[in-house]
């Protein structure tokens, strides 16, 4: 596992463990909402079951719910949006959640800025 990026540098461990590894993060696929407001996100690697390398992302809001998701999509559109930001000198603090259907039929979610 290594840490990517994190909107908190000083995070305490326990936050960072829950973000990565805690019981209480929701998959981002069951996220009922079309924007979501940022108080913090981690993005890390971890391998799952079959020993792949998985890039992960987690959201968590202000009131402390987490969403976790390792689809590959949301996580390049996002460390996109976390680069611009960067680039612009803005703090990202809400995205837009997009629902998306592939070649394939299966659903995928991805996100955007919000203006």
């Amino acid at each position: 596992m290594e840490i990517l990026k994190t909107k908190n540098q000083n995070d305490k461990a326990s936050t960072l463990y829950n973000m990565m590894h805690g019981s209480s993060r929701g998959a981002l696929k069951d996220f009922d909402g079309d924007e979501m407001e940022i108080s913090n996100y981690v993005i890390y690697t971890d391998t799952n079951q079959e020993g792949e390398l998985l890039t992960c992302v987690t959201l968590r809001e202000p009131d402390g719910t987490m969403w976790t998701t390792n689809g590959a999509t949301f996580v390049r559109d996002f460390y996109m949006i976390l680069e611009t930001c960067e680039r612009c000198g803005e703090e990202l603090t809400a995205i837009r959640i997009v629902e998306g259907e592939s070649k394939k039929g299966r659903t995928f979610r991805t996100c955007e800025m919000v203006e």
